[in-house]
């Protein structure tokens, strides 16, 4: 390396990383099943989702490994705040879309990843354009296991809500090894 023949970690562990955006909500049963059956080649995933049927606040989504989180995120601007106190940098399209800045946002890492599969099995997870069309009402009455992360503070416990969704353990490939909680390289992660 001192040579000038640094090759780039991300190169040397096929390490990339691409961002989902979407600007409809996860269907909650099928948004649970893609996260029992977890990501091939995913290292670490976070961002703000929008569930169906929990209209009012948004999810904190948070994975490393095998550990997975939903947590409530807080209340959406659009419905809380009115627009004319929304931050200065909030996207032009937040502002006229119906559901304001409701949506998808997450970047995903990891080693080998297959984007265009990880972002078929995503988008297969948001409401289809007939559940769309259904409207926010609809959704509240469907079931719906992320519920309990979004209770208003009055019905929460005293320890913060969160959802662990079931996650199936891959077993890894003949030959190879799985050292949870490091890095390819071998280094700790944080």
């Amino acid at each position: 390396e001192l040579q000038g023949n640094h090759v780039p970690e991300t190169l040397e562990y096929n390490i990339s990383s691409f961002v989902f955006r979407a600007q409809r909500p996860f269907h909650p049963r099928r948004l649970d099943k893609l996260l029992a059956n977890g990501f091939d080649g995913v290292l670490r995933s976070k961002g703000v989702v929008w569930i169906a049927g929990i209209h009012e606040s948004s999810f904190m989504w948070n994975q490393a490994g095998d550990a997975m989180g939903i947590e409530d995120g807080g209340a959406w601007l659009h419905g809380s705040e009115d627009p004319s106190n929304w931050p200065s940098d909030t996207p032009q399209e937040y502002r006229s879309a119906p559901y304001g800045d409701r949506r998808q946002e997450l970047v995903f890492i990891g080693k080998n990843l297959k984007a265009a599969k990880v972002r078929k099995h995503l988008n297969q997870a948001l409401v289809t354009d007939a559940e769309f069309e259904m409207g926010s009402e609809v959704w509240a009455k469907w079931s719906n296991p992320f519920r309990s992360a979004a209770l208003s503070d009055k019905e929460k416990p005293a320890a913060k809500s969160e959802v662990v969704p079931r996650r199936k353990k891959k077993k890894p490939a003949a030959g190879s090894a799985v050292v949870e909680g490091t890095s390819p390289a071998g280094s700790k992660m944080c």
